[in-house]
Parts: C-alpha cells; sequence; structure tokens
C-alpha cells in the first residue's frame, strides 16, 4: 500500500497546488514536503501537471526510506546524509514504475531521482547554517559534497554509450491519415464512437488535425475565442495558467504563446454547427450552459484530458494501426505536412519557418520547427543520400 498519495487544491487564484498527502482517513499534508514546495519548486513557475509530478517523486523518496527503516528526519538533524547503497537502492527506485510492471524512460526517472536528492540537500541547509562549532561544521559540509558526488555518479543517465537511442517522435503515414478522415466522419460505418458523442469528437479531432493544437490548447478553447464576425473567422490560442473559469482540477494548460488562426470555411462551417446546434442542446449536453468551455463531455462539464485520452484510446483499440497515436501526434503531424507543402511548392525556407513558428505558438528564433519536423527532414535528407549514391556509382561507370 502507498504511504502517500497527491491531492490537488486549486486556490481562489485558480492555481492548482499538489500537496502530499498521508494515505489514511485524515491525509494530514506533509508538512517539510509542503515548505519545501512553496519554498523551492513553486517560486520557479512550474506548470500544475509537472509540479505534480515532482510531489510524487517526493513522496516516492520517502516510502523509500521508511521501507528500509531510515529516520530521514534524524539523519539530517545530525547532517549524516544517505550512503552509498541507499543512494543505489533509490535509482534502481525511481527507475521502475509504481505498479512495479516494467521501467520508465531514463530521463523521467532521473528527475525523480534528482528531486529527492534536491530535497535532502534543501532539508540539510539551515541545520548546517546553524552550526558553530568550526569543525563540525567543516564536516557537514564534507559529508554534503561526498553525497553530492555520489548521487551524481549513481543518477539514472539519460545519455552515455549505454543509453537507449532518443525516441522519434512522428506524425501519422500518408495511409493512416485517410484512414484518420475516414473513420472520424460523423455517421460513417467506420466510425468507432457512440452516435450522440460523433460529431464532438468531430469537430475536436479536426479542429487538432487542421492546427496541429496541443492538448492543453484545445481543451482550454472557449466559444468566445471563435469569432464568426470576421472575415474570414478566427480562432484564438490563449495563456490561461490559472484560469478561475476552469472548475477541472487538472487543469489543460497551454506551453506556447497565444495566437489568431483563420478558418477555412469547412472549419468555420463545422464549429458553427457544433456550438450552434449541438453544444447548445440542453437535452444532450445540460451542464455546457454554466461555462464557456467548447469542448464538453457527455454531461456538458469542459472535458477533461483524461477523457481525451481515453476518446484516443477507444480510437486505437478499434484501429490498431493507430498504435501509438496520442494527442501530440497531431503536433508533429501537422509539421510533417507543413514540410511536405513546403518542398512541393518551394516556399522561401526562412519565411516558412517565421510562418511556421507563428502558427504553432514558438518564439520566431526557436528551434523547434527543426524538432518537430524529423520526418519530413530525414525523408529529404535520405533522398539527397540516394542521389548521392547514385552519381557515385555512374562515377564508377
Amino acid at each position: 500500500m502507498d504511504l502517500f498519495s497527491i491531492r490537488t487544491v486549486v486556490l481562489d487564484s485558480g492555481e492548482r497546488f499538489s500537496l502530499l498527502v498521508e494515505s489514511s482517513p485524515l491525509g494530514v499534508p506533509h508538512a517539510t514536503v509542503t515548505r519545501y514546495v512553496l519554498a523551492a519548486l513553486r517560486p520557479r513557475g512550474l506548470k500544475a501537471s509537472t509540479l505534480r509530478t515532482r510531489v510524487g517523486a517526493l513522496g516516492r523518496g520517502l516510502e523509500f526510506c521508511q521501507a528500509r527503516g531510515i529516520d530521514l528526519d534524524a539523519r539530517i538533524a545530525k547532517v549524516d546524509f544517505l550512503v552509498y547503497e541507499e543512494l543505489t537502492g533509490l535509482a534502481d527506485l525511481c527507475r521502475r514504475r509504481r505498479d512495479g510492471d516494467g521501467v520508465i524512460t531514463p530521463q523521467y526517472a532521473k528527475v525523480r531521482f534528482q528531486t529527492f536528492v534536491n530535497f535532502v540537500l534543501w532539508s540539510s541547509g539551515p541545520i548546517i547554517a546553524r552550526i558553530n562549532d568550526d569543525q563540525r561544521r567543516t564536516q557537514a559540509h564534507a559529508a554534503r559534497e561526498l553525497f553530492i558526488k555520489q548521487a551524481e555518479a549513481l543518477a539514472p543517465r539519460d545519455d552515455g554509450p549505454g543509453a537507449e537511442p532518443p525516441y522519434e517522435r512522428l506524425g501519422m503515414t500518408p495511409e493512416q491519415r485517410d484512414l484518420f478522415l475516414k473513420v472520424i466522419t460523423p455517421g460513417s460505418d467506420l466510425n468507432p464512437f457512440i452516435p450522440a458523442l460523433q460529431y464532438r469528437n468531430y469537430v475536436m479531432l479536426k479542429t487538432v488535425y487542421d492546427y496541429g493544437l496541443r492538448a492543453g490548447e484545445l481543451l482550454g478553447l472557449k466559444t468566445r475565442h471563435i469569432d464568426f464576425s470576421k472575415r474570414p473567422a478566427t480562432i484564438t490560442i490563449m495563456r490561461s495558467h490559472h484560469d478561475k473559469e476552469d472548475p477541472r482540477q487538472e487543469q489543460p494548460v497551454q506551453k506556447t504563446s497565444g495566437r489568431e488562426l483563420e478558418l477555412s470555411c469547412e472549419m468555420r462551417d463545422i464549429l458553427d454547427e457544433w456550438i450552434m446546434k449541438h453544444r447548445a442542446d440542453r437535452t444532450k449536453f445540460p451542464k455546457a450552459r454554466t461555462h464557456p468551455f467548447l469542448f464538453v463531455n457527455k454531461f456538458g462539464d469542459p472535458l477533461s484530458l483524461r477523457g481525451l485520452r481515453k476518446l484516443l484510446e477507444d480510437l486505437r483499440r478499434r484501429y490498431p494501426v493507430f498504435e501509438g497515436l496520442c494527442a501530440h501526434i497531431f503536433r508533429h503531424d501537422w509539421n510533417d505536412r507543413w514540410e511536405d507543402k513546403r518542398a512541393e511548392e518551394g516556399w522561401d525556407f526562412a519565411e516558412a519557418t517565421r510562418d511556421q513558428c507563428y502558427a504553432m505558438g514558438w518564439k520566431m528564433n526557436s528551434t523547434m520547427p527543426e524538432r518537430y519536423s524529423r520526418r519530413a527532414i530525414r525523408k529529404l535528407a535520405n533522398a539527397k543520400v540516394l542521389k548521392l549514391q547514385e552519381r557515385a556509382v555512374k562515377g564508377d561507370d
């Protein structure tokens, strides 16, 4: 049984704050962890989801200490840090999934491990500062430095000769795109969703497909962000961290810059029908009138990130060809299509990159276009490699 769990509270400002609480009927927050989060993590402006991940890592480390009979408070009070063997065990635990089934990515394991190490160092800082005896203070600093060196040596690695090659997330293949657009069409025999939600799912998935939105951007859209009074109509993506209008505990947020994008006639009509005919139908979505969010669940509440993940799980289950499909794949796929169009029409590279950055909400000097267009870049690079090989063969002749 887990000794701790995470509770997310919504503050009056709209901020989502994660607490590490004891897994007991009272659910008392862990005092030291709460102070650490407030003093060391929250001021860094971390996303709510990132903060929650860090709090979970602290809980994992504390559970490790209790399982090993390590009184961490007593250790820190004596400036007695975790020893080499204990750090080895902690690193191994950080690599494992919480349910014990397999391992997590090296990057995530490293974050877990380093988060707890930083917590121990932060906790020891005030104690060392209060030591008056010069010899004891020198010994404490030496123990701290040894702890840091051993932790650096034993931390899970996300690079180096023994590391796995970086995972290259790509968009869909042309065949997958064709099938995707067919199966999400409302009324299609191929559509895997229940009839009552087919149009909602179609609008959501078509929007994320056409504009390459992040999941947080999609679920953060409000009806007022669609402006039908303009010609052409527009959709506005806005940053809305700590949104007081959002009742969801896990608030979908936007990492990128805000931007205004034009709607095609098709998308304008699709969104207009969704808002005016489907979302406005109180018999279908009775709670939709209580909030401004564009996409809702079957009750009319704002759709959650979990709800979007469940939708894509259903799609993958029905069509195994979409294995690995997640919300972020659409962002990569949009950039793949952009690169294909740039090559096809001979767009000016600098100008097209500038426009791509705006459409995606990236800074103008961002390196993200290269990261998100790896399939197209790989395709163009291999075409040049083949031409180079052909030229070499002709030269031999």
